[in-house]
């Protein structure tokens, strides 16, 4: 081999060798693992360094007692700790914000879980399912209102049908339930413009109201007025119905919020 040739060789050893000195100096100064980093609940000195105040560490602190996973709720402790961060510059107490330990947590939770959950509000249900939901509820209402007033009315019962009078309350209450029904529809539908869907709705409550003028003037032979107690027992009777209707359909929202559903 020729004193050129070895010349080369040499250079190339030597650039071969400071390649290898170069990666090893990276890999030095690079971390030894890239592994993701597993969410902890914050210690009471983890809460000190913060710079919260001593009250919302304490309510932070509570939260963690209540928090029983790690993995899902450290996240969530840590979210409510920097919005307690931000508020206490405002002067907004931790229960102003948030209610106690166990709500905020709850709220949170919630919070995270809506996040990933599809949509499924009133407007969802079906037309006929909200009918029926509404239906029963202006029955209940209407038949209540009407028994208080009638068992502490002076006027007598068979002094004109009016309003009051079964058949007008039966009939108010369906069309009612149906006009609202689609209503609801009309208010969730973006496909059509806001100004619409407002003139729509309020055409339907003028068609509704309309309709409950008319029923009050029908003769007491075909709309007679029940005794006060008897209209209150419509209204328990449908209100039970109303329970188990949203038992059934899983129904929440609406007139009468979500706890009807709920409950077993």
């Amino acid at each position: 081999m020729s004193e050129e040739e070895n010349k080369v060789t040499e250079q190339t050893t030597t650039e071969q060798q400071d390649a290898t000195q170069s990666v090893v100096a990276e890999a030095k100064k690079a971390p030894v693992s890239e592994q993701p980093v597993v969410p902890v609940f914050p210690t009471r000195a983890d809460l000190s360094a913060s710079g919260l105040t001593k009250r919302n560490q304490n309510f932070v602190y509570a939260v963690t007692k209540l928090a029983t996973n790690e993995k899902t709720q450290a996240p969530v402790i840590a979210d409510i700790a920097a919005k307690l961060l931000a508020a206490q510059k405002k002067g907004t107490t931790a229960q102003q914000l948030f209610g106690t330990p166990a709500e905020a947590l709850g709220i949170q939770v919630n919070e995270t879980a809506q996040r990933t959950r599809p949509a499924n509000n009133y407007a969802n249900v079906k037309y006929r399912d909200l009918a029926i939901d509404n239906t029963l509820t202006f029955l209940m209402l209407f038949s209540f209102m009407f028994g208080l007033t009638l068992l502490f009315s002076k006027v007598g019962n068979a002094q004109g049908a009016g309003a009051a009078g079964i058949t007008s309350l039966i009939l108010t209450s369906v069309t009612g339930g149906l006009l609202f029904a689609l209503v609801t529809k009309l208010m969730a539908d973006d496909k059509i413009k806001r100004f619409y869907r407002i003139i729509g709705s309020i055409l339907a409550f003028v068609l509704w109201f309309g309709i409950y003028m008319l029923l009050s003037i029908l003769p007491a032979v075909i709309n007679p007025v029940l005794p006060g107690w008897l209209y209150i027992t419509l209204a328990v009777a449908a209100f039970f119905g109303f329970r188990e209707w949203r038992k059934r359909t899983g129904i929440s929202g609406g007139f009468l919020g979500s706890a009807p559903a709920n409950r077993k």
